[in-house]
């Protein structure tokens, strides 16, 4: 008797309803009075989610947004699904230059939101980023319940100048390979700094997509990067996945230049240095075609190319990437 009364208490207080927060910061203060939009947030949480609101009140009224507290009680885990979900400290969030343009694409991207999780966004509005100078407006919108897909963020560095491309065409190509792919991408962007650049692509996913950026070869001339991107190209388009863009990019210090393809996913080619070393590159070039052959026959390795550049452990010494099946 009494161990049944434990197992029914426990099994009660395991299903005991808890008091949750969710929090609404920088909400747009020309949406009216902090006071009443608390209130109509309030109602309007507890007709989509169907969970309890206990609260729903206006602690800040700040210089660019106001602050909203929404005190809910749930029975269970509700996850929340967020636009503000970052997977790394290296990704930001915001994707606009403008106010206006980030109002301009939010109604398209609650849609969206709705199709790709399965929910109804409880708010949706565009929030200011303070601290990016580059992309300062961002859509926010939150939702609670199992989703479908789950808004996220993925990036890069890269070190260095791109060559070849506008940062327009940069960014939509690798939106529309992202889509070509599988992967619901809504936009990429990329941002400037010095010496290098950080690459952010928003995306719906059930779960992360990792960018893997490789750097296949380095060289000292502008024109020997450039001219290898086709041969890359040919090479990777055999195999799964697809880079989402090869590229080369000017180093800011050095003065050298890198060939670089982003892959998402699992690559399912390695890169390794081979073990021959060149005095120059001319020399690495001309025996280039016999040493990936030697590789594949004599040593058994399922090498598929490979791509001259200086080599890392030996200053001054040229060395064959190795593309390898893996």
């Amino acid at each position: 008797m009494r161990l049944g009364f434990i197992l029914m208490f426990l099994s009660v207080a395991a299903f005991a309803a808890e008091d949750k927060v969710f929090e609404i910061k920088q909400y747009p203060k020309d949406f009216g009075d902090c006071h009443q939009v608390a209130k109509e947030i309030g109602v309007h949480f507890q007709e989509v989610t169907g969970l309890e609101v206990i609260e729903s009140l206006c602690t800040l009224i700040g210089k660019t947004g106001n602050t909203i507290r929404v005190t809910y009680r749930a029975h269970a885990v509700v996850p929340h699904v967020s636009t503000n979900s970052l997977d790394s400290s290296l990704d930001e969030r915001g994707g606009f230059k403008t106010e206006a343009d980030c109002k301009a694409a939010l109604g398209a991207e609650v849609e969206h939101f709705a199709r790709a999780t399965g929910l109804t966004p409880v708010v949706n509005y565009c929030s200011f980023e303070e601290y990016d100078r580059d992309y300062p407006w961002a859509v926010q919108m939150d939702a609670f319940g199992e989703a479908k897909q789950s808004p996220r963020h993925a990036g890069a560095y890269i070190f260095g100048s791109v060559l070849g491309y506008s940062q327009k065409s940069f960014t939509e190509m690798i939106t529309a390979n992202l889509l070509s792919q599988g992967v619901d991408a809504r936009w990429a962007r990329f941002r400037s700094s010095v010496g290098y650049g950080r690459l952010t692509v928003f995306y719906y996913a059930p779960s992360r997509v990792t960018l893997d950026d490789v750097t296949v070869t380095k060289v000292t001339e502008k024109e020997k990067c450039l001219g290898s991107i086709q041969e890359l190209e040919a090479i990777l388009s055999k195999y799964q996945p697809l880079p989402v863009v090869s590229f080369c990019a000017a180093e800011s210090v050095g003065g050298y230049y890198e060939l670089i393809s982003i892959f998402p996913f699992n690559r399912s080619l390695k890169f390794s240095p081979s073990a021959e070393l060149y005095a120059t590159y001319d020399k690495c070039q001309a025996d280039r075609g016999r040493l990936v052959q030697y590789y594949q026959t004599e040593l058994k390795r399922p090498v598929v190319g490979g791509f001259c550049g200086l080599g890392s452990s030996e200053r001054g010494a040229w060395r064959i990437t190795l593309l390898e099946a893996k």
